[in-house]
């Protein structure tokens, strides 16, 4: 059986403040897109990875596919398996490709060993694994606060919209991208922000990252000038980039001219 593990973008992205842990607390929309990784396993002598796609550069015990595994064969002892990932969410884009292959990858080997596992359970293992790793149990927009550890339903729903989806070869280091930011709270919380009619969100919902991305990688900030221009009522980076998607309400037309190519367009 084939799993999909789906990318997710960034709709407003707040850094709030950090903690004495040295972790950022934010705020955002997490929204999944129906672009997707593909996974498949099967029980071997050893866990083995292979990989199709987009190179898996980390295949060993640091892999997020592995630790997934690793949580559940020690909890409950299921056995090794051969594991293959046909990779297609870019690396260092903001799109969460890694953590949703664990928390998909987990979900699956729930189901299919029969561990009858709640998503409470699955979430305690998400956890571990990375900050994004809880949102992929949901699998439908949510707000995400904290370090990603707070997870509550969407104020709105984004059903109906349309997206296009252009990714930058030009991976970001998230750390760096981390270093770059002084936090700052906003005097109207994202949740309510998000109320306002689309056409309002340009204006009153931003990024963290997309001031700092933007001067470091001018042609990632001269993307999203020309998706503006195409009339899309939202364009916005992802995470700490490098992906910049646009919402419309109506459908965007594959062909639009940028200086980058279209990885993926569509309706949520």
């Amino acid at each position: 059986m084939i799993y999909k593990a789906p990318a997710k973008i960034n709709i407003g992205l707040d850094i709030v403040s950090k903690g004495s842990d040295g972790f950022h607390r934010l705020e955002s929309l997490f929204a999944p897109l129906p672009f997707f990784d593909l996974i498949e396993f099967s029980k071997s002598s050893s866990f083995e990875l292979t990989n199709t796609g987009i190179s898996v550069d980390c295949v060993g015990e640091e892999n997020l596919l592995y630790m997934a595994w690793r949580a559940l064969h020690k909890r409950y002892n299921i056995p090794a398996l051969t594991v293959h990932l046909h990779k297609q969410i870019p690396y260092g884009a903001g799109l969460g490709g890694g953590s949703s292959d664990a928390t998909t990858f987990l979900m699956a080997l729930n189901a299919h060993f029969q561990l009858k596992l709640t998503r409470e359970d699955l979430y305690t293992i998400a956890k571990d694994l990375g900050s994004d790793c809880p949102f992929f149990l949901y699998q439908s927009p949510m707000l995400v606060k904290g370090t990603g550890d707070v997870i509550e339903p969407a104020p709105i729903s984004l059903q109906g919209l349309h997206y296009a989806l252009f990714v930058p070869d030009t991976p970001i280091s998230t750390p760096w991208a981390y270093k770059q930011i002084t936090p700052s709270k906003p005097e109207m919380p994202l949740k309510k922000r998000l109320l306002m009619p689309i056409e309002q969100w340009q204006t009153h919902i931003q990024n963290a990252f997309e001031p700092a991305i933007f001067r470091e990688y001018p042609k990632i900030g001269q993307l999203k000038t020309q998706l503006i221009a195409t009339g899309a009522e939202y364009v916005s980076l992802s995470g700490s980039g490098s992906a910049v998607y646009a919402l419309s309400k109506k459908p965007i037309e594959p062909d639009l001219t940028t200086d980058f190519p279209l990885v993926s367009h569509g309706q949520l």
